[in-house]
């Protein structure tokens, strides 16, 4: 693997973790140091959030990309880069937002239709038999879905 000059890596023998534990216990030994926040950190994590932003979102959403970012790093990582807090009702907005586009994504019919799915439909056709019609959730069933999952997450969120 070469010389590890800052010995990021080593375990007390001075070599690599060998097992799983090993590599847990150094992991966990790693986050227990205390780690100084430094400029550089700060300004390396800020750059990576604003190129990911100006890369994926459109400018008017790109506040909102940032939120994205952030929900997804761990506290410790906010905070020894400084940046910032996150905005609770944003994160909501995005969980349920993304819970929403699951939802009608599987409500949604398939783009393609699949080669065996198709050469039955032509023989359906050329044979005068129309395929069944697919049930669709009615939009109350959906409502009452979203409004289900909202308050089980309140549950989960404020009974512990």
């Amino acid at each position: 693997m070469g010389e590890n000059h800052y010995g990021t890596w080593t375990c007390e023998d001075g070599g690599l973790p060998k097992t799983w534990e090993e590599m847990m216990e150094w992991e966990r030994q790693f986050n227990a140091r205390p780690h100084e926040p430094i400029d550089e950190g700060h300004r390396a994590a800020e750059a990576l959030i604003d190129h990911s932003c100006w890369q994926w979102f459109p400018k008017p959403l790109r506040s909102i990309g940032r939120e994205f970012i952030l929900l997804i790093l761990p506290d410790s990582s906010i905070r020894k880069h400084r940046l910032g807090e996150r905005k609770p009702w944003l994160d909501s907005c995005i969980y349920y937002g993304f819970r929403l586009m699951l939802l009608l994504q599987s409500l949604a019919p398939d783009p393609r239709i699949g080669l065996i799915d198709g050469i039955m439909v032509e023989e359906q056709k050329k044979a005068g038999v129309l395929p069944p019609r697919k049930q669709r959730l009615s939009m109350p069933t959906v409502l009452a879905f979203l409004l289900l999952t909202r308050f089980a997450h309140f549950l989960y969120q404020n009974v512990r």
